[in-house]
């Protein structure tokens, strides 16, 4: 009964292996001197077995061609029948989310910094292990935070699990794990240690292997796990067999197998260095690109870990290209070292990231800006403001305008997801240098961590910083050697001069105001007098050249006089009349014979 509520399924053994049934002491677990390759690369202890060549594509996005009927199919206990399975080949397709090596490298960052406030983390190493099983490198990530339990490691290895409830958290997803490891390599081991006040001191060791469950046919993905009590006084372990001696025999052998470490002994010597809490993840089978290096390069520079295929700048013969190439912004994209430094907005004090033995020193993106400025947004949702004030630090970077890098680094949650994104797209030399600082909460991320959801609010930041971008420039551009341009505004349209009846005289066309309402004309009761209306020698004078006789049949095609909107009522050939219509007059023009001397009349419409 205890089997069947295991949440993992158990493996058969695949490997006979002999084991001795007993605690083992301090002795056996004393740490070992570990050779030291070049750069203090550490080297893992000696197996005593050849590992033989793998089926499984060492290039990550090859990998996915996964096909379980080539490798021998393994048998599947009876309690599979009523579980949901995940099928190996999700491991992998769920990995492609990272496009970039070090976005999940950042992921498993985020864990060790995610332990400084719920485990007390102070530490987290990064390093390069051999592999002496095959020689190759493999990755180390380790922390002294909390630690996981033998429960907590399986939600660990499972799909949707999270127990970070706290709102300042990076993770959420429970996925970053899974994707990251695997980002990275095809297979990855870890060992935890953890101290509870029910189940006291103990640690656990999982393997999530790609290869393994290739290699081996699994149609589902099974996690060896074993776990262990502890006495921290005496140092003492004893074998947790929570689910009977079978399934444990079962995991281990699988382990001892698919893992670095030939012998149970290898595997408890990796406890020596993790002290009374903490967890080390070595990440090892690293993938290759498409040239058959390494992705991740540990060779360039023995005190940091490469993109391969980086540019050196230092071969770059004209400055300006490598004064660009040196900056912070482009040497984020292939140095962890720099990447790490710029990764967090704010850590504690104490709290240290050691990148292959050497510190790494924290940088603040807004030390570099001059001329700083600092605009305040506050993001509204419906019209109605509902998020915290966002406090943006604008400026130039040093350098300009030299430099040719512009983008706002946007963090979330004291994290950058979002490194020198630009937010023009111009040909222009506008917003050159300039670059800002911000952090918004309101806003998720993408699972990945390396960009964000494109919903609504996301499209309102983005407008903000281009309109903070050009307003910036327009103030400041001036000091870094770009002449400053005067905005220049179109004066405003004439309003079309209007002819107004009126009782005493004749009306003057207003120039600056609007025009009135043209006034009805009245007419007398009992003649066919008009009160209003204006004598033909008193017209005002023409506002507009008069036409010449060659404009006459273009007026009346087009219908349009000199910029009013006067519709033609019809011509009268007898008198060589013209009509024209507007708000319910009419002008009347008549033209001599020799086409001048234009008289204008007002009459009844």
């Amino acid at each position: 009964m205890d089997a069947e509520r295991d949440i993992k399924p158990f493996v058969f053994p695949t490997v006979p292996t002999t084991i001795q049934r007993n605690f083992h002491g301090p002795g056996a677990r004393q740490p070992t001197a570990r050779p030291l390759e070049r750069c203090g690369t550490r080297v893992l202890p000696q197996t005593h077995r050849p590992c033989s060549a793998p089926r499984l594509s060492r290039k990550f996005w090859g990998a996915g061609d996964y096909d379980a009927v080539a490798g021998r199919s393994a048998p599947q206990p009876p309690s599979l029948q009523n579980r949901m399975c995940v099928h190996p080949e999700f491991l992998h397709s769920n990995a492609t989310s990272h496009k970039w090596p070090f976005g999940a490298v950042a992921e498993l960052l985020d864990n060790a910094v995610d332990e400084i406030e719920t485990g007390g983390a102070t530490t987290i190493l990064l390093d390069k292990l051999i592999d002496k099983r095959n020689g190759s490198p493999a990755l180390l990530i380790q922390d002294d935070g909390g630690g996981m339990d033998p429960d907590s490691l399986r939600r660990c290895m499972s799909f949707g699990f999270s127990e970070k409830q706290s709102g300042s958290s990076i993770g959420q997803y429970g996925n970053g794990f899974k994707t990251s490891t695997m980002r990275l390599g095809a297979d990855a081991i870890v060992f935890s240690r953890c101290c509870t006040r029910s189940s006291g001191p103990t640690q656990s060791i999982g393997l999530l292997s790609y290869t393994f469950l290739v290699e081996t046919g699994h149609t589902n993905v099974v996690v060896p796990m074993v776990d262990y009590k502890c006495n921290l006084m005496n140092g003492q372990t004893q074998r947790l067999e929570r689910h009977g001696s079978k399934q444990f025999f079962s995991n281990l052998s699988a382990l001892l197998k698919w893992s670095p470490f030939a012998t149970e002994e290898e595997l408890m010597q990796n406890f020596c260095d993790i002290g009374p809490h903490g967890t080390k993840i070595i990440v090892f089978n690293l993938w290759s690109n498409d040239d058959g290096n390494l992705e991740l390069d540990f060779d360039t520079n023995p005190e940091d870990i490469m993109i391969s295929g980086a540019p050196n700048p230092e071969q770059i013969s004209n400055s300006v290209r490598r004064a660009n190439e040196n900056h912070l912004a482009n040497r984020l994209r292939y140095s962890l070292r720099v990447y790490a430094s710029v990764l967090y907005l704010q850590l504690p004090d104490y709290f240290r990231i050691m990148l292959r033995g050497r510190e790494v020193e924290r940088h603040h993106i807004a030390s570099d800006l001059i001329y700083p400025e600092r605009i305040s947004y506050r993001p509204q949702s419906c019209g109605i403001i509902r998020e915290a004030e966002v406090l943006t630090t604008i400026g130039f970077l040093k350098g300009a305008p030299t430099i040719s890098v512009h983008g706002f680094n946007i963090y979330h949650k004291n994290r950058l997801i979002l490194p020198f994104h630009r937010v023009l797209s111009t040909a222009s030399s506008k917003g050159r240098s300039v670059s800002g600082v911000l952090e918004v909460d309101f806003i998720k991320p993408t699972h990945d961590k390396q960009d964000f959801e494109k919903s609504q609010l996301f499209q309102r930041l983005m407008n903000r910083l281009k309109e903070m971008t050009n307003e910036y420039w327009d103030l400041y551009s001036n000091k870094i050697g770009y002449v400053k341009v005067p905005r220049v505004r179109a004066a405003p349209t004439p309003a079309p001069p209007v002819m107004l009846a009126i009782e005493n005289g004749p009306a003057e066309p207003s120039e600056r105001s609007a025009p009135a309402p043209t006034q009805p004309l009245r007419w007398q009761h009992g003649n066919s007098s008009c009160v209003n209306a204006v004598p033909i020698a008193m017209a005002p004078p023409a506002f507009h050249p008069a036409p010449r006789a060659s404009h006459a049949n273009r007026e009346d095609k087009g219908g349009t006089f000199h910029g009013g909107a006067w519709h033609r009522l019809g011509r009268d050939k007898k008198k060589d009349e013209r009509r024209w219509r507007h708000d319910g007059c009419v002008i009347q023009k008549e033209e001599g014979s020799a086409g001048v001397g234009w008289q204008w009349q007002q009459i009844r419409y």
